[in-house]
């Protein structure tokens, strides 16, 4: 059985839990998120302690799952006690971001602006006009919200210009000589 799978995943007492069959439901008053585990896992919960358990002690691909499926419930938890927060840096000459409402507005060199909706959940904010704080309760939505936006203008290896995440190190190429 799974290392991760066997540590139980301790809920705080203004988070409240629904289980039906494979769905678990968590609530904390402002937000509900629902998660379905794997078909084979038993999940049991008492005295604030979520466990997960696999019906067939021998089937490694229940093993495998029981792993994911507590990161993935421990990280709902996480989210719910502190959102998850990733910072954007945007390196260019002209290049800047702005937000109205629930739309990004990109400024990265193109001849058009780039304008992206953010999803529900997730709030973009400005400390620079250089960046971008993404923060969510969801952790895989803000990481795929950070990619996309990163995918518009990726940072190119010669003059570090684009998007990319703050304190990420870019590999940088050495020019033409003449």
């Amino acid at each position: 059985m799974s290392r991760v799978g066997k540590l139980p995943i301790i809920i705080p007492d203004n988070i409240k839990i629904s289980i039906e069959k494979n769905h678990i439901t968590f609530d904390s008053g402002k937000h509900k998120k629902t998660y379905e585990v794997s078909n084979g896992l038993i999940v049991e919960f008492k005295d604030k302690i979520l466990k997960l358990t696999s019906s067939d002690k021998k089937d490694r691909i229940l093993s495998s799952k029981i792993g994911m499926d507590r990161n993935n419930l421990k990280n709902i938890v996480q989210g719910f006690i502190s959102p998850y927060k990733i910072t954007l840096e945007i390196n260019g000459v002209g290049y800047k971001a702005s937000v109205d409402k629930n739309l990004l507005n990109l400024t990265l060199g193109y001849s058009h602006d780039i304008f992206y909706g953010l999803p529900n959940g997730i709030t973009a904010t400005f400390e620079k006009p250089n960046l971008i704080i993404l923060t969510g309760e969801d952790k895989i939505l803000v990481g795929q919200v950070a990619s996309e936006i990163i995918n518009f203008r990726p940072p190119e290896p010669y003059k570090g210009k684009g998007v990319k995440i703050f304190g990420k190190q870019i590999l940088r190429k050495e020019g033409k000589k003449k």
